[in-house]
């Protein structure tokens, strides 16, 4: 990806679980707060959830930081799965984080949207399209405003996946591009 967009150093290129940790990382507080609300919607048969209390009294004496080690949550460590579910959550429960991911990269393109997972999409459309559409409506007001999120799909056809709704896909301010496999 780097190689056909000639290196250009305006664009950020990285897995979509480096972003979205670059992104939650500095707000540690609300990780810690997203941590435990993940923590408890896990089913009581996950081999990754912890006691409650046990976690509210471990987290205050650790940083939470994405490994590729596995999770730990006494230890502040999140996998991959788990980045996505707290993500979604901080997403969901701060406007200011969507309006600060919005203006830091008014775009984002994501890269074979078919194999997305339904929490990124969620953070995408959901938090982050919404707090965009905002934004732009309240800075650009007579001017000519840019799309915030654009969706790009390396698909052979232009046909969405079932599990985008129709709606976002064709809407204006969110338009899918297709580029084709080289």
């Amino acid at each position: 990806m780097v190689e056909r967009i000639g290196h250009d150093a305006v664009v950020r290129v990285s897995t979509i679980h480096d972003f979205l940790w670059e992104v939650i990382a500095p707000h540690q507080k609300a990780l810690k707060d997203a941590l435990l609300k993940f923590n408890a919607g896990l089913g009581d048969r996950s081999s990754r959830k912890k006691d409650p209390d046990e976690l509210a009294a471990a987290l205050p004496d650790v940083a939470v930081n994405y490994s590729d080690t596995g999770s730990n949550f006494l230890k502040g460590r999140l996998f991959h799965d788990d980045l996505l579910g707290v993500a979604r959550i901080m997403f969901a429960d701060s406007p200011l984080l969507c309006r600060l991911t919005t203006a830091r990269h008014p775009y984002l393109f994501v890269d074979e949207y078919q194999d997305t997972s339904p929490a990124v999409i969620d953070i995408a459309l959901g938090n982050l399209l919404p707090s965009a559409t905002k934004a732009s409506s309240l800075a650009c007001s007579a001017t000519s405003c840019r799309t915030s999120i654009t969706a790009v799909s390396t698909l052979a056809s232009a046909k969405s996946p079932p599990h985008w709704p129709h709606s976002f896909v064709r809407s204006k301010r969110l338009r899918t591009a297709v580029a084709p496999r080289r």
